[in-house]
C-alpha cells in the first residue's frame, strides 16, 4: 500500500505541522498491523505499507483502522489520510 496525507485546509501547512502528521501516521500503522507486516517512510508525506499475505478484500477494514487510529493520536483535522493498493505481482510481470 501506498498510505499518504492530504492536506484538507487548502492552505499551505508548515513542515513542523506535517512532520507531526508524518509521526502521528507512522504510530497509528504502527499501531494497528501486524508485527509480520513492513512499514516504511517514502518522502515528506507518504509511507509504503507492506501487509503480507493479505486478501484485497480486508484492506479496507484495515486502513479505517488506521486512519481512526491516526485522529486519535493527530487530534487535528487537516490531514485526510489515503491509501491506494500496490499490486507487486502485477509489476513483477
Amino acid at each position: 500500500l501506498m498510505v499518504k496525507l492530504e492536506n484538507k485546509t487548502g492552505v499551505p501547512i508548515s513542515a513542523d505541522e506535517n512532520e507531526k502528521a508524518m509521526l502521528s501516521l507512522e504510530q497509528a500503522i504502527a499501531t494497528t498491523v501486524r508485527g509480520v507486516d513492513i512499514n516504511s517512510r517514502y518522502g515528506d508525506s507518504q509511507f509504503l505499507t507492506m501487509l503480507m499475505e493479505t486478501d484485497e478484500v480486508i484492506i479496507k477494514g484495515i486502513m479505517d483502522r488506521v486512519f481512526n487510529c491516526f485522529y486519535n493520536i493527530y487530534g487535528v483535522d487537516y490531514f485526510k489520510p489515503v491509501y491506494e493498493v500496490v499490486n507487486f505481482e502485477a509489476i513483477k510481470k
